[in-house]
């Protein structure tokens, strides 16, 4: 299925400042933001970390392809499974899925 701004594949983490919500989709490799809180099912995202767009899924895909490249970049993702939100910072984790590799991103 392709991605869409208002489309999960596996929601591994969320938080909120009470204002915005950051979701981490995991399967389609990418964190979500709402700039206000969804009240109603299929709201769409505002903005998307990972993927240039919300339509495409591929991990490290910093040319936006399809394909993975062989090395991450500042702007793509492998597996993100945790967000956190401290002032106007998000933290995101992310992961090389069965393997101990862990990155902390900072936006």
């Amino acid at each position: 299925m392709i991605p869409t701004a208002k489309t999960l594949a596996m929601p591994s983490a969320l938080d909120s400042n009470g204002f915005q919500l950051v979701v981490a989709d995991s399967n389609d490799i990418r964190v979500l933001i709402w700039n206000s809180i969804p009240t109603t099912n299929f709201t769409p995202a505002a903005a998307v970390l990972g993927q240039s767009d919300f339509t495409h899924n591929a991990y490290n895909d910093d040319n936006q392809n399809g394909t993975p490249d062989s090395t991450p970049s500042a702007r793509t993702l492998r597996y993100p499974s945790g967000v956190y939100i401290y002032g106007t910072e998000l933290f995101v984790t992310d992961e090389e899925p069965l393997s101990d590799f862990l990155v902390v991103v900072r936006y």
